[in-house]
């Protein structure tokens, strides 16, 4: 019998973080996130299918785009924090930021900028109707992070076919 207050190991219930269920359970509580993110920025269903709000959205990580700042910080965020408190959730403070995509944004490993679109054809168009761009490419800490693992694959002592062999899972992520 285990005094009160001590931890002790239990045979029932779930490692929420980084457990198989995890995902599962995440899918579950943020439901209806992307509904309430465009819902948040129009009041019409006619209004809702204009406005540019999108969710992306991996695990309990996610990113909403909108099109304006304003619209960010005094629609989709109010909404979203009650659609969090609603679920016993809330915004990670130091998390939550509002960046311009031009910017770039770093998210689950990728960097994700909007770049303006520079092609021959289209420079009959006027600078405000140029067309853009999503680049989504690995983030320079991800690389990083891949370049030290594959140096440490590289032991002069192994044979080619073993670094070969070590190295080719991590190309492949």
């Amino acid at each position: 019998m285990d005094e009160i207050g001590q931890i002790a190991k239990t045979e029932v219930g779930s490692a929420l973080r980084a457990g198989p269920i995890s995902p599962l359970l995440c899918n579950v509580a943020l439901n209806g996130l992307e509904q309430t993110a465009r819902r948040s920025s129009a009041k019409t269903l006619a209004a809702q299918k204009k406005m540019k709000v999108q969710t992306i959205r991996y695990a309990d990580d996610f990113i909403i785009v909108g099109e304006t700042e304003e619209m960010l910080k005094n629609s989709v965020q109010p909404q979203v924090s009650r659609f969090l408190e609603e679920r016993g959730l809330e915004l990670h403070p130091t998390k939550t930021k509002i960046e311009k995509i031009t910017n770039g944004i770093d998210f689950v490993g990728y960097h994700i900028k909007k770049h303006p679109y520079k092609h021959k054809l289209n420079s009959s168009k006027g600078e405000n109707q140029q067309p853009q761009v999503l680049i989504i490419k690995p983030s320079k800490e991800n690389i990083k992070k891949v370049k030290k693992k594959i140096k440490a694959q590289m032991i002069t002592q192994k044979p080619m076919e073993g670094i070969i062999r070590d190295v080719n899972p991590i190309l492949r992520g």
